[in-house]
């Protein structure tokens, strides 16, 4: 399959399966791409939240995947995920970004419990999970703040 093939594939899927695609058609391409997510082969993804009619606020998810137990090569003792906003968003800014870190896919773009969002802490969000796990960082930003954040993952 070759990477257009697999982009419209992959955007047709995302149409079917995400609000995102409803809320904003133009942003097909960029749920592909977060789609793929992150993991220790490619630990960074840079993030623009887009807006949801649903829930009045700037929405993004990023997968983080684990690795296989089969595929170990050496064991590791945890994955850090952190996640920073764009230098270019004003400090101000950091306190409207809130980060929910889960496993359960089938839980909707930015709909987690209010309990389960995070606040950054002096610009900056880190937690740490299994190396064989699958997770799925959400970040909404509130009060109509616009930007991006980079998500990350290395091994600890």
């Amino acid at each position: 399959m070759t990477l257009a093939n697999y982009a419209s594939s992959a955007s047709h899927i995302a149409a079917k399966k995400s609000p995102l695609v409803t809320a904003c058609p133009s942003c097909i391409w960029n749920e592909t791409l977060l789609s793929l997510g992150i993991d220790v082969g490619n630990p960074r993804v840079h993030v623009t939240p887009v807006f949801m009619n649903g829930v009045s606020e700037f929405c993004g998810r990023v997968p983080v995947s684990g690795v296989s137990r089969l595929k170990l090569q050496h064991y590791a003792s945890a994955y850090n995920v952190t996640l920073v906003p764009s230098v270019l968003m004003p400090k101000k800014w950091h306190s409207k970004i809130q980060v929910c870190f889960h496993g359960n896919s089938s839980v909707g773009l930015c709909q987690c419990e209010k309990d389960d969002w995070r606040s950054l802490q002096d610009g900056f969000w880190s937690s740490f999970m299994s190396p064989y796990e699958r997770k799925y960082v959400d970040v909404k930003f509130g009060d109509k703040v616009t930007g991006s954040v980079t998500v990350g993952v290395d091994e600890g």
